[in-house]
């Protein structure tokens, strides 16, 4: 049992919890190198022009798994190229499953949600170009799906969960502003720091 800070999830709960996850059930076995190290070159940052008018540099990540916390709620758990920095974000259940069988490779019988969006970009020739999850406000992050479509960019809003199922469908790269991952691990270096405030335990 590993004990992970909660930092948000992406339908919005309370934050400030430490949960200790159930690694066995974490999604690695069967994981192709190829799709865990798809998209740009390995410990490379970005700094790309977004449709979303903003001139930020960019951190890839890769997805680690799906896991589950005590109370059986799924979380996907992702990692920057370099290892360094870690993002927890809780989902829904149906997205858990979508994201999970795409890292084992399992095909459904019949096309599931993210499988059909996939399969209607095939057909109209639309591409993923990447995911950015762009900010966490209030416990809820928030993200935008950048497709291309005759040559032009569209940027569309998306929960991170539903991204992350089309992205690894499509072999997309996932990113994040270098700005919010910093942020995020300030955030939980302070909660980690109350909480062993408040259990009387040392602060290191």
């Amino acid at each position: 049992m590993i004990a992970l800070d909660v930092p948000a999830r992406d339908s919005g709960i309370g934050a400030g919890l430490t949960f200790a996850l159930q690694w066995d059930m974490l999604v690695t076995d069967g994981v192709p190198a190829a799709r865990l190290d798809r998209g740009s070159q390995a410990g490379t940052r970005f700094a790309l022009a977004a449709d979303w008018r903003m001139h930020v540099e960019l951190v890839e990540l890769k997805v680690q798994g799906v896991a589950v916390d005590h109370n059986q709620s799924p979380v996907v758990v992702l990692k920057d190229v370099s290892g360094d920095h870690q993002v927890e974000i809780w989902i829904g259940p149906a997205e858990a499953v979508a994201i999970s069988m795409e890292l084992e490779q399992r095909q459904p019988p019949r096309p599931m949600t993210h499988d059909l969006i996939r399969n209607i970009f095939n057909e109209l020739s639309v591409k993923v170009a990447r995911l950015i999850i762009t900010d966490v406000q209030d416990n809820t992050y928030f993200a935008r799906l950048m497709l291309v479509v005759n040559s032009d960019e569209k940027d569309i809003d998306c929960r991170p969960s539903d991204g992350i199922a089309i992205a690894l469908r499509t072999e997309a790269p996932i990113f994040m502003p270098g700005e919010l991952l910093s942020r995020i691990d300030q955030e939980r270096k302070q909660r980690e720091a109350s909480f062993m405030v408040d259990s009387g335990g040392t602060v290191h």
